[in-house]
């Protein structure tokens, strides 16, 4: 799990490459949606994380990573909210009649929770795997167009923390 000290080490690292890190969230735990769905061992891992930061913004604001006040303070109107790509996705798909392509993206969805989202070129995310019996726990790399088909970027989220603190995350 990572700690107090390495996150102190992953702001310092963010804030050497002129990233936004700023203030204290508002909220404490994830909503109760949120644990539903993705299970309170994932969440205890990365909540140490989300809860750091108000914001956590790269300079030219086209890239940030997820704080516990966007998932709290998401809903279907706010934007961008936190699984915003999966919603429009699905929505496409239901006005299309495509009605397995949007079960397809929840199903795709559930088991990969977002920390990360870059509007740089092609929508990007890095997304935790929760799926049981896979890689669980490593972060993935999707890509909007391609969201089925994850990239992985590294093996758990403390290796992430030592790739953006090596200065080598190149988002």
């Amino acid at each position: 799990m990572i700690n107090r000290n390495t996150i102190q080490k992953v702001h310092s690292a963010l804030r050497n490459k002129k990233w936004v890190i700023e203030g204290v969230p508002g909220h404490g735990d994830f909503p109760k949606d949120i644990l539903d769905r993705y299970g309170q061992q994932l969440c205890g891992n990365i909540l140490e994380w989300v809860k750091s930061f108000k914001d956590c913004i790269h300079p030219d604001g086209l890239s940030w990573f997820w704080s516990i006040d966007d998932y709290c303070n998401s809903t279907p109107n706010t934007e961008p909210h936190w699984n915003e790509f999966e919603i429009q996705y699905m929505r496409r798909s239901i006005a299309k009649g495509r009605t397995s392509n949007a079960i397809k993206a929840k199903r795709f969805w559930t088991g990969y929770f977002p920390i990360f989202r870059s509007i740089r070129g092609s929508s990007l995310y890095l997304a935790i795997c929760v799926i049981p019996g896979e890689k669980f726990g490593a972060i993935n790399r999707i890509y909007q167009e391609d969201f089925d088909s994850p990239v992985q970027k590294t093996d758990s989220f403390e290796s992430l923390a030592s790739i953006i603190m090596n200065g080598e995350f190149d988002n």
